[in-house]
């Protein structure tokens, strides 16, 4: 049995990279996605603005209904450490939906579309903090299926998912640390 909702709900979108014309109002959507939710707004537009520098941001799509932006999601450098070794891939954060679209598939086709696309760029992995129904139906696995952990003080570790490209990627990353870009604050610090 699957969660995924009949294509009659899904609203149609046009994903796209984003552009700085499209800075304002990725910045409106993140605001209002992330003051509407449970957890409330904690600067992740501001977090976007950051990885907006030069090498930071492996890749940025927006969902367009028509003209308007909708939906944005954001890929950005990681790493999986195991010891000596450091595996690469991408952390998927901020995922943000207008709350007037939400429920009808945007986030979905953000996530999808994305992930194509970093597959394509032969990274290993793909980490998110998020919720653990929502990811899993993307593919994603629990990280602490893998042993894997986040650093981030007072989360817990069961928002943590992993997607990895590749079966051997499994055996890399097994028992490491996750780290994303240092721009998202102290990690393992313990």
């Amino acid at each position: 049995m699957t969660n995924e909702r009949p294509m009659k709900d899904c609203l149609e979108v046009r994903i796209e990279p984003e552009t700085a014309a499209h800075h304002a109002a990725i910045d409106r959507v993140i605001r209002n996605a992330f003051g509407h939710s449970e957890l409330g707004y904690h600067g992740e537009a501001d977090l976007v603005a950051a990885l907006r520098e030069p090498g930071r941001a492996t890749l940025s799509l927006v969902a367009l209904h028509g003209e308007r932006v909708v939906g944005h999601i954001l890929f950005s450098p990681a790493t999986i450490q195991v010891g000596t070794q450091t595996v690469r891939g991408v952390g998927l954060a901020p995922l943000s939906v207008d709350p007037t679209c939400q429920r009808r598939g945007v986030g979905t086709q953000l996530v999808a579309d994305g992930l194509r696309r970093i597959e394509s760029t032969k990274s290993y992995f793909v980490i998110v903090a998020g919720h653990p129904e929502y990811y899993r139906r993307l593919g994603f696995s629990p990280a602490s299926e893998l042993n894997v952990t986040h650093g981030f003080a007072g989360m817990p570790q069961d928002v943590l998912h992993v997607r990895c490209f590749e079966e051997s990627t499994v055996t890399q990353v097994r028992g490491g640390r996750a780290f994303y870009d240092a721009v998202f604050g102290p990690q393992h610090l313990s």
